[in-house]
């Protein structure tokens, strides 16, 4: 548990452990979850950023540290809670907003012996009580042993040493324990000399170990773990000063949490986190604190080093958020394809299909059941960095998995089998007893479709910084065959990307991601490109992004359903509705085009807009060629166009 003061000095935390709860256990030794409690609640209101709104610091504080005047008490069980760092920094981040009555009782909770620094008085011997020290109290012997070897084996890992001098302080009194009364053990303090560091970068950091520490509730390897979690805030305050205070709980907390399971196993505190990690209740990463310490673990059993990401994290989020710090961490598709699946914990075999090592318990996460008979659904959701699991009894004749671009995970099949989510969608599937072969006469006429194993499957997905979904439909095999076969060209599909070039590369143009192309079985579609991303394009002078806005329509004579490339022929539409903005951002700032009607640029003699190969008259459902499969849609321009390159788009549904 990482400290912070405020403008006058206030001093002290809520401690990062206290007493560990005990939970029921479900038959064969499984350990059951305790529901969530008043605290569990509070933290579940962190935004998708990681930030939190002023309700939620006043509820936190109110639960983890004391009770503050006009703060209603947040509904739920009471429980110990591991750590009130969080709470007061949230708080003091939102000082300003407090009533007098308020700050005056946040500043008596926090109380540790330390007046304001304008009224400080000096002492004739160091006060082992006070939040920041230049020497080891004399009773910090033993732990000073552990900080030492901790402070090493820390260094080693992350491949650098530590700056700051860390002093030892074994409190004289009990500091900062619970609202109801449960004392806590540690709490650390960035430093500079006998002061806290303020808005200045810290040159030392004091952990304090309270007399609770020597209960006989934690042995000497549970002390190695709270010290080592408070360490690793000295080593990222050391690396990235006072600035580390404004980084997002799922790492300034999650790190550290993971590295003392890293280094020292399991101890109690570290269960509760795991616990919570592992409900399957659609919690972004980015919303998570200390329970963050499940995404480390599975991060470093995919193979990454997380160590040594660190750093890169930590920074990246400093200069451009949550985001940058996904991409930091180096968690690449063999990890995003396991987040989910790991969440089954054994229920179906392979290593993607658990998550080992960190101090996890045996807790497995109740996943949604779904029964697939004929002419029904099921669903799939996870949220942006995040994932879901579910269970699918697969019962009809035939199945068919449809997902939103970007989805990742896998399904794992009754006979222990598992396929990539991405070679299954828009693929026909048969769990049918005896096969799947359209009779005779029929619109599928000879039609064998492929077979996945019938029963009790379990299907685990992510879309990383994406929020993604996965449909499931189940049919049987006589609607199946009676059905007209389509075109391959016929179903929802939604760019991944544009990519082309023109003026023989003068001007190269990327993105537009998210528009989504529907195509009818009678030949009529639709473009709709509200969701779209912009396309960025550079050119030799001048860099920029364009992007159309709105809804168009047209009509195609589909080509048969056996031929799967070709050109759209005769395909035309109605775009009056559509806007277009271009934007420079190279040599200058402007916004040369906003929101104008489609059919005035294509008016323009002249202008930036002439070259570029992403301004069209029908964009998307023009004269140009088709390669399609039952996953994927790639349209290029028609033959002697000046530019050159393709749209890309993935099928998202029927």
């Amino acid at each position: 548990m990482r400290a912070r003061p405020v403008a006058v000095v206030l001093v002290g935390l809520v401690a990062l452990v206290t007493a560990c709860s005990t939970g029921s256990t479900q038959p064969g030794g499984q350990s059951k979850p305790q529901p969530p409690s008043a605290y569990d609640l509070v933290l579940r209101q962190v935004h998708p950023d990681g930030t939190v709104d002023k309700a939620t610091a006043l509820a936190a504080f109110s639960l983890a540290v004391a009770a503050l005047p006009d703060v209603p008490t947040p509904p739920g069980p009471k429980r110990l809670i591991p750590s009130g760092s969080a709470a007061v920094a949230w708080l003091l981040a939102i000082w300003s907003q407090l009533t007098p009555a308020q700050q005056q009782a946040a500043r008596q909770a926090l109380e540790s012996g330390v007046a304001p620094t304008a009224f400080a008085a000096p002492s004739a011997q160091p006060d082992p009580n006070m939040a920041c020290a230049t020497s080891d109290s004399p009773d910090a012997g033993p732990y000073r042993q552990v900080l030492d070897s901790v402070l090493g084996d820390i260094a080693g890992h992350l491949g650098r040493s530590l700056r700051l001098t860390v002093f030892l302080q074994v409190n004289t009194k009990q500091l900062e324990n619970q609202p109801n009364g449960k004392p806590s053990v540690m709490y650390t303090w960035p430093c500079r000399g006998t002061k806290t560091a303020d808005t200045r970068n810290p040159t030392g950091c004091t952990i304090h170990v309270n007399p609770y520490a020597a209960d006989a509730a934690f042995d000497d390897h549970a002390r190695r773990s709270f010290l080592i979690h408070e360490a690793m805030h000295c080593f990222l305050y050391d690396r990235f000063g006072i600035a580390y205070d404004s980084v997002a709980p799922w790492l300034a907390e999650g790190i550290p949490t993971w590295a003392q399971t890293a280094l020292n196993g399991a101890d109690p505190v570290v269960t509760s986190h795991w616990d919570a990690y592992l409900q399957l209740d659609k919690t972004s990463l980015f919303q998570r604190t200390y329970d963050a310490v499940g995404y480390f673990a599975q991060l470093a059993n995919s193979g990454v080093d997380v160590w040594h990401r660190v750093d890169p994290m930590t920074d990246a989020f400093l200069h451009g958020g949550n985001n940058a710090a996904w991409q930091a961490t180096g968690a690449g598709d063999d990890f995003v394809n396991s987040w989910g699946p790991g969440y089954a914990r054994g229920r179906h075999p392979g290593r993607h299909w658990d998550i080992t090592g960190y101090g996890v318990p045996g807790t497995k996460p109740s996943a949604v059941h779904f029964d697939l008979l004929n002419a029904t659904t099921a669903e799939a959701a996870a949220p942006v960095a995040g994932v879901d699991l579910v269970e699918l009894n697969l019962s009809s004749d035939v199945v068919t998995f449809a997902a939103d671009p970007g989805t990742q995970g896998l399904f794992g099949a009754a006979d222990g089998s598992e396929r990539p989510i991405t070679a299954l969608i828009g693929s026909d599937l048969c769990t049918r007893p005896g096969g799947c072969t359209c009779p005779k006469g029929s619109a599928g006429d000879g039609t064998e479709l492929p077979a996945l194993a019938r029963g009790l499957g379990y299907l685990g997905i992510s879309g990383g910084l994406r929020s993604v979904r996965v449909g499931v439909v189940g049919t049987s095999l006589d609607d199946f065959c009676t059905k007209p076969r389509q075109s391959c060209l016929v179903g929802t599909w939604t760019s991944v990307g544009f990519d082309i070039s023109s003026g023989g590369g003068a001007i190269t143009e990327h993105g537009g991601a998210g528009v989504v192309l529907r195509i009818a079985a009678t030949g009529a579609a639709t473009v709709d490109f509200s969701p779209m991303q912009p396309i960025v394009f550079n050119a030799k002078d001048a860099a920029g992004t364009l992007r159309y806005d709105g809804t168009g329509s047209g009509r195609m004579t589909l080509p048969p359903p056996t031929v799967t490339t070709g050109t759209f022929g005769d395909a035309h539409g109605d775009f009056d509705n559509i806007v277009v903005t271009v934007a420079i951002s190279s040599p200058i700032q402007a916004t040369v085009l906003d929101h104008k009607p489609l059919s005035d640029i294509l008016g323009l003699a002249q202008g930036l807009t002439q070259g570029l190969g992403g301004i069209d008259s029908s964009p998307l459902l023009g004269p140009g060629g088709f390669t399609c499969s039952k996953t994927s849609l790639t349209i290029t321009p028609p033959p002697g166009s000046q530019v050159d390159g393709t749209w890309t788009l993935s099928r998202t549904g029927p």
